[in-house]
């Protein structure tokens, strides 16, 4: 018998009603936050799901070589049991750096696509196991001090597969990940030059203090 519909219920009614209610802390919903002082990280979390799931989401704006990094162990691992995952990222404003794609796209078992067309800025993960679903949504991009260091607020909550919420979840990423641009070697070859001439115009920017109504860059 699975017990995991009613084990969300009562911890549905301990997040949302009354926190002084009974019920299982694994099924919670959770705010997740960066707090040096006691030692908590979003990336903990991060990393447990990914160590315990059957499949994976992520769709953030952002991705810096050093996000991947602090998540290249579960990833790896993940990689080795054949577990797949989906991961979109964007080209918004050139923050998502060519070495995070490479990192990327050396894993196996992942699909990763970059949105290009709009002003993409989600931040979201989402993860399968069984029939039972963990979502993380907020501030967080996959950067290293998102995750370990920023004032950052994400909820995490737990949902069947029939709720609302996760089948909303699912068909809005499929709908990005579906519109967006599949990564390659020829396209992150294609996308450094991009991203370096934007590296120039901000340092030239510092440089010669030039305001946005000086130099119009898009």
């Amino acid at each position: 018998m699975d017990h995991f519909p009613v084990h969300l219920l009562d911890s549905l009614k301990t997040g949302f009603i009354d926190q002084s209610l009974s019920s299982k802390k694994d099924y919670l919903p959770e705010l997740l936050v960066n707090d040096t002082n006691n030692g908590k990280k979003v990336l903990q979390t991060i990393s447990r799901e990914l160590k315990n799931c059957d499949e994976f989401w992520f769709s953030v704006a952002f991705a810096t070589k050093s996000g991947v990094i602090s998540l290249i162990n579960p990833l790896k691992d993940l990689e080795n049991s054949r577990i797949k995952g989906k991961i979109l990222v964007s080209q918004y404003q050139y923050f998502t750096q060519p070495e995070a794609l490479k990192s990327l796209l050396k894993l196996k078992n992942i699909e990763l696509k970059i949105a290009v067309d709009s002003d993409f800025h989600a931040k979201g993960y989402l993860f399968k196991k069984n029939n039972r679903y963990n979502l993380i949504v907020g501030s967080s991009n996959l950067t290293a001090n998102a995750l370990c260091s920023n004032k950052e607020w994400n909820l995490k909550v737990s949902a069947t597969s029939n709720s609302k919420l996760i089948i909303d979840s699912i068909n809005e990423f499929k709908n990005e990940f579906e519109n967006a641009l599949c990564v390659d070697d020829e396209f992150i070859e294609s996308y450094e030059i991009d991203y370096s001439l934007k590296e120039i115009y901000f340092k030239f920017k510092k440089e010669h203090r030039i305001t946005p109504q000086k130099f119009n860059y898009s």
